[in-house]
């Protein structure tokens, strides 16, 4: 219930408009994390604290919006991450079976995660952030599951967005992924990568990409020390 009770407190001071209930909106945000992690978490919980999050996303444009939808997103994503690695591990892969607890979480989160990742909202600078929390939400999903396909369907949307914020976040969690998990990368995401590599101006985006693929095995250090020098005389000639 604290966490209920915590989050209807979170919306009511926000909500009110006015400057200071929108700044202590966002302490107490910052103050969740720690109670999400003291606290048995229930379905009702979860679904009411993803709920909050739904409802500041949709809400007007006003000052504190993008701070306390990043804080909220990145407690979810923290939250997901501790739920997955709690459990058993002779369970591992998990997986998707409906009517049991870790699958009825699952489809929550992959819901949740869609629904963000989908808003659409005139002249928001914070969506390629957004996206970016959406896909590291499934990322930490296919860490522990069998099967995630939804992951893979963002990812691929993800590589090839323009937004440098929700790019780097989607190679962040695929270097988690090819680290974590012996499985051998797809030629569409190579092809993906190699293409922002290609078009990119962003050294970063262009590290990031190669150390997918260094983690992922498909090409070594060597490799990537050769294509980043490629990189840089073509921005530079």
């Amino acid at each position: 219930m604290l966490i209920k009770e915590k989050s209807e407190k979170i919306w009511q001071l926000y909500s009110s408009g006015t400057r200071e209930n929108k700044e202590k909106a966002v302490h107490l945000a910052y103050r969740m994390n720690s109670i999400l992690y003291q606290s048995e978490i229930s379905l009702e919980d979860l679904k009411y604290f993803l709920d909050l999050s739904l409802r500041i996303t949709k809400s007007p444009k006003q000052s504190s919006k993008q701070i306390l939808e990043e804080k909220i997103l990145k407690s979810i994503i923290s939250v997901s991450y501790n739920l997955w690695d709690n459990i058993d591990a002779e369970c591992y892969p998990l997986t998707r079976t409906g009517g049991t607890l870790t699958g009825d979480l699952a489809d929550i989160f992959v819901k949740f995660a869609q629904e963000i990742y989908e808003v659409k909202i005139d002249r928001d600078s914070f969506a390629g952030r957004r996206r970016g929390f959406a896909v590291e939400i499934l990322g930490f999903m296919a860490l522990y599951f069998s099967d995630v396909p939804e992951f893979w369907a963002m990812v691929t949307t993800s590589l090839q967005n323009k937004s440098k914020p929700e790019f780097l976040n989607t190679i962040e969690i695929l270097e988690m992924y090819y680290e974590k998990k012996e499985e051998d990368i797809s030629d569409d995401i190579i092809a993906l990568l190699d293409a922002r590599i290609d078009k990119t101006k962003s050294r970063s985006e262009v590290v990031g990409a190669l150390n997918v693929q260094i983690k992922a095995g498909f090409i070594d250090e060597l490799d990537a020390l050769s294509t980043l020098d490629d990189w840089k005389e073509r921005m530079y000639e």
